[in-house]
C-alpha cells in the first residue's frame, strides 16, 4: 500500500463499526440527481467549522488534515465571498467550459451509511457517517483505477491510504465501507468532461432547507440551491485569487473573479452571480 508520505495507521484499527456496517438505522431521503428533498429535522443550524451530527455525522472536532486543504482555510473562502468582502467583476468573465472538477450528483444516507456524491471526473465520494471518507476514481487517461481512504476527518495527523484496486484491500472493515459505497449508484455510463490525475475525498457537507453545501479536497466549495438547481461553485486559482463558476440553466457555466472593494456589478452575468451569493447567504442564515 502507498501511503504518499502520510501516517498510517496499521489496518484502520481505530474504525469503529457503526451503525452504517451493522444496518441499525434508518435512510434518509435520496437524491441520484441533485434534486433531493431537504431533511425535515426542524433543527436550526448555523454555519460553523465545528462539525456536528446534525451536518454528516463526524464527531465534534475541528477539521484539520495534513496533505490535504483544511475545511477551516476552504470554509474561509466561502465565508470571505457570503460576508460581502468580495464582489463579482464585470472584467474577463469566462465563457469556456474549464477544467474545475465539481459535484454532477449526490445522494443522502446519512441516517444510515452517510453522504454520496460523483465528481465530473467520475470520482464517486462517500463520506461516511463513522468521518471516514472515500474516493473511488475509474481508469482513465490520467491512470489506472485508484480507491483513496481518509480514516477519520477529524484526526491529526491523518491516516490515508490508496489503492489500485479493491481486490487489493484486506482490511474487512474496508471492504464494508467500497461495498456500502457503491449503493450509491450515482455514476453514469457515459463518459465524463473533465480529466484529473487527483483522487478527490468529500470533507463536509451541510444541508439546509433550501441549499446543499460540499467542500472538496481540492480545495472546491460548491453550493447547490435544490429548488432551482443552480450551482455556486468557489475556488481560489493562482496568485490566491478567488473565482466563482455559476451553472445556470438559462445562462449557462461561466467564470467570474471576486474582487475587493469593487464597483458594484452591472453586466448581467456579474449581477446574477451576486443573487445567488445573496441568496445562498439567507438559506444558510435561516437555517
Amino acid at each position: 500500500m502507498k501511503n504518499d508520505g502520510f501516517f498510517i495507521k496499521s489496518q484502520f484499527a481505530n474504525i469503529e463499526s457503526t451503525a452504517f456496517l451493522t444496518g441499525n438505522a434508518s435512510t434518509t431521503s435520496r437524491s441520484t440527481t441533485g434534486h433531493g428533498r431537504a431533511r425535515k429535522d426542524g433543527r436550526k443550524r448555523s454555519l460553523q467549522v465545528r462539525m456536528r451530527s446534525a451536518d454528516s455525522g463526524i464527531a465534534s472536532k475541528r477539521l484539520s488534515c495534513i496533505g490535504l486543504p483544511c475545511v477551516v482555510d476552504q470554509l474561509s473562502v466561502y465565508k470571505e465571498v457570503i460576508s460581502g468582502c468580495r464582489i463579482a467583476s464585470d472584467e474577463n468573465i469566462s465563457f469556456t467550459a474549464g477544467r474545475t472538477v465539481i459535484v454532477t450528483k449526490w445522494a443522502d444516507y446519512t441516517g444510515k451509511i452517510g453522504f454520496g456524491c460523483v465528481l465530473n471526473d467520475g470520482t464517486l465520494c462517500v463520506l461516511f457517517t463513522d468521518g471516514s471518507s472515500l474516493g473511488h476514481r475509474l481508469a482513465s487517461s490520467c491512470g489506472g483505477e485508484r480507491y483513496k481512504l481518509l480514516a477519520n476527518v477529524n484526526e491529526q495527523p491523518p491516516a490515508i491510504v490508496e489503492w489500485e484496486r479493491a481486490k487489493d484491500v484486506k482490511d474487512s472493515k474496508v471492504l464494508k465501507k467500497i461495498k456500502y459505497a457503491a449503493q450509491f449508484e450515482l455514476r453514469a455510463a457515459s463518459s465524463f468532461d473533465v480529466v484529473s490525475p487527483y483522487v478527490n475525498l468529500l470533507l463536509y457537507e451541510k444541508r439546509c432547507k433550501h441549499a446543499l453545501l460540499l467542500v472538496l479536497s481540492s480545495g472546491v466549495t460548491q453550493i447547490n440551491f435544490l429548488e432551482t438547481h443552480e450551482k455556486l461553485i468557489l475556488w481560489r486559482g493562482e496568485h490566491s485569487h478567488i473565482y466563482a463558476t455559476v451553472v445556470h440553466d438559462e445562462h449557462g457555466k461561466y467564470t467570474c473573479r471576486m474582487v475587493r472593494g469593487g464597483p458594484q456589478p452591472t453586466l448581467p452575468q456579474s449581477r446574477l452571480l451576486q443573487k445567488l451569493i445573496s441568496r445562498a447567504r439567507r438559506c444558510f442564515d435561516e437555517d
